[in-house]
């Protein structure tokens, strides 16, 4: 079992089977167990129905509520840490497997089995849990388990007459937060049901069970026997062409008379049943993944958000998706399912590194798809030698942030000079997630394993994978709480053109402020150290004892252009190309060909090049410029030509 940093309680699945074993002895559930080893062995026994999980819980109040199975169980952690770190509640989660279930119930939150609605739903069985909750009496705010919650929304649902009158609330696509284009450009872009509010009332059910009728059966006009759950809601409250939000009404609306004026936006659906009011969360205040991770608009505008919903994840598999969603989390300190080993252990140092973007070439345009490719071509050398030099010094390497300057989608975008989603008004260059340059599913190992995945190498023995460590990490909560407050001493490594060391006390101005959510954490500096040129793994881990800095906390370089040159241990250095470039016999593992550096398929629309094919109007590749390999032999400077290895 394990304690997370907020003090959540975190089961895994062996401790599950363990209390399975442990209390096979039967017991009435009663969803009052004090024990929460009991409460696991209960669930496994008595399924716990709706009538069960809100006990004591007033009628008319308004639910928190999600669903998961046991590929998000971490997700599912993340969003009760949240909601309690925000005090939100009452928190309900729908089990759509027993593992789910037993965990729910050990972390002491209140859940029901979805047996029926999987089974007359499918993966769409939030509807039928809408519904039944909404037969009962309640007002459900139901949010997909990859939903962070910051703070209570209540003051927002409640701001005005036009948004407590609204019979449901729901969450979109859009991806401008300005409330200008919210009334022009937000009530017109794609529904999303990650968030949804749905009030009491004979219009809200009418809606739910036209709802139902589409997703479960056969429509007139040609429309297939099943629909996905968040298209058929769209058709619902859209119609074929949009025919049923005429005529379309956008309300100003007044937060306070205090604070300047905010403008809601309250749609008007002509149903076959009657007028329905639907209130459209503002991304704003309600983000999705690209207005908070790409664009990262909010943060640019000083908002405090109320939830984010980790969309617009490029991965192209519901396992890859979850990997880019969890690191995206991570990257912006909203993930709270980690133990405390990922961010500090007492003998762990650090190595980080300024990632700057460098001048375009001549003759390049400074926009678009050409200079993308040339900065993420120096993003990969920089990674390549910062992953080289972790290894040699032994010590954890800590991304940094990257600029990039074209953004990542899976349909194809204008490769011209702004080089975004349509309809976006991301502004070039952006602080792009890590997903953007390479393929997590290579990463997973470096970045969420607690300690090194130990691979077998080939002449040299067994091999450790470097760790890996999301940007952000050194200046997080929770790695400062685990340290009890003390600062971070490090050690800036500059090139400089002498060989000098300066081991004198940095003064006050030279501390490093963190930005960590609006509050500044202070890492000391204690000593400069220079590094004139590309150093070998051996001459690195000499210079670096030779300085007395081998146990400083944080190694950060001002820059990893030419800092690194290669392994002298042939075997090493072979091992470590395969490692980052690939090739037959790449150490990832899994039958895997490609190497770390090696990016997922980067594709866009055809502008003045062979970006898509014209005859065939396929999308076709665009590869980032992958580093040589390395070959001390020839690229150390400082190792004489006839070296022997």
């Amino acid at each position: 079992m394990l304690l997370s940093t907020d003090g959540v309680r975190r089961l895994t699945l062996a401790d599950v089977v363990a209390f399975a074993a442990q209390n096979k002895k039967a017991h009435r559930c009663t969803g009052q167990e004090k024990s929460h080893d009991l409460a696991a062995s209960c669930v496994e026994q008595h399924p716990p129905d709706l009538s069960v999980a809100l006990k004591g819980i007033e009628v008319g109040t308004t639910l928190f509520v999600t669903f998961s199975d046991v590929r998000y169980v971490d997700f599912m952690h993340n969003w009760v840490a949240h909601c309690r770190a925000a005090m939100l509640g009452p928190l309900i989660i729908g089990a759509m497997d027993m593992e789910v279930l037993k965990v729910a119930a050990h972390l002491g939150v209140r859940v029901f089995a979805m047996w029926h609605t999987i089974k007359d739903f499918g993966f769409g069985a939030q509807i039928g849990a809408i519904g039944a909750l909404l037969d009962l009496g309640f007002d459900v705010l139901m949010s997909d388990v990859d939903t962070v919650w910051l703070r209570d929304p209540s003051d927002w649902f409640a701001a005005d007459e036009f948004v407590r009158s609204a019979h449901l609330l729901i969450s979109s696509d859009c991806l401008s937060s300005s409330e200008e284009d919210e009334k022009k450009v937000c009530a017109h872009s794609a529904f999303n049901i990650g968030v949804m509010l749905w009030r009491q009332g004979p219009v809200t059910r009418r809606v739910l069970a036209e709802w139902t009728e589409r997703v479960l059966h056969k429509r007139d006009k040609g429309i297939a026997s099943y629909m996905e759950e968040q298209n058929a809601l769209n058709w619902v409250l859209r119609g074929d062409q949009g025919e049923r939000l005429f005529p379309l009404q956008l309300l100003a609306r007044e937060r306070s008379g205090v604070q300047p004026t905010a403008n809601g936006t309250v749609l008007i659906v002509r149903a076959p049943y009657g007028v329905v009011h639907v209130a459209l969360l503002p991304v704003r205040l309600f983000a999705n993944g690209h207005v908070y991770f790409v664009a990262q608009e909010p943060q640019r505008r000083g908002l405090s958000v109320y939830v984010v919903h980790a969309t617009f994840q490029t991965g192209g598999s519901r396992p890859s998706q979850a990997l880019g969603k969890r690191q995206r989390l991570r990257e912006h300190g909203l993930w709270l399912a980690d133990p405390p080993e990922h961010f500090y252990e007492t003998d762990r140092r650090f190595l980080t590194y300024h990632s700057s973007a460098p001048p375009p070439q001549p003759k390049m345009p400074q926009r678009g798809l050409a200079r993308h490719m040339q900065v993420a071509g120096y993003h990969l050398r920089a990674l390549r030698n910062a992953l080289g030099l972790a290894l040699a010094l032994n010590r954890t390497l800590v991304l940094p942030w990257w600029e990039c300057h074209c953004d990542r989608h899976w349909t194809p975008i204008s490769a011209g000079s702004h080089c975004s989603i349509p309809g976006s008004p991301l502004k070039m260059p952006f602080t792009c997630p890590m997903d953007h340059l390479v393929d997590l599913r290579l990463w997973e190992n470096l970045t969420s394993n607690p300690t090194p995945h130990i691979l077998a190498g080939s002449a040299a023995g067994a091999r450790a994978l470097p760790q890996v460590r999301e940007r952000g990490l050194l200046g997080s909560y929770h790695l400062a709480r685990l340290r009890h407050g003390n600062p971070l001493h490090w050690v800036e490594v500059r090139h400089t053109p002498t060989d000098q060391t300066e081991m004198a006390v940095a003064s006050a101005s030279e501390w490093l402020p963190v930005q960590v959510r609006g509050d500044k954490v202070l890492e000391k500096k204690v000593a400069s150290m220079s590094w004139t040129v590309a150093l070998s793994d051996v001459q690195a881990r000499e210079k670096v004892n030779a300085a007395n800095v081998s146990d400083i906390d944080v190694l950060y370089f001002s820059s990893m252009e030419d800092t690194f040159c290669g392994f002298e241990d042939a075997a090493t250095e072979n091992w470590f190309n395969r490692l980052t470039l690939g090739g037959s016999e790449a150490p990832m593992g899994g039958g895997e060909s490609r190497g770390l550096l090696n990016a997922d398929a980067w594709c866009c629309q055809h502008i003045s090049g062979s970006v898509r094919n014209r005859r065939t109007n396929r999308r076709m590749t665009v590869p980032f410029p992958m580093p040589v390999p390395l070959n001390s032999r020839s690229t150390c400077p400082s190792l004489s030509s006839n070296w022997s290895r």
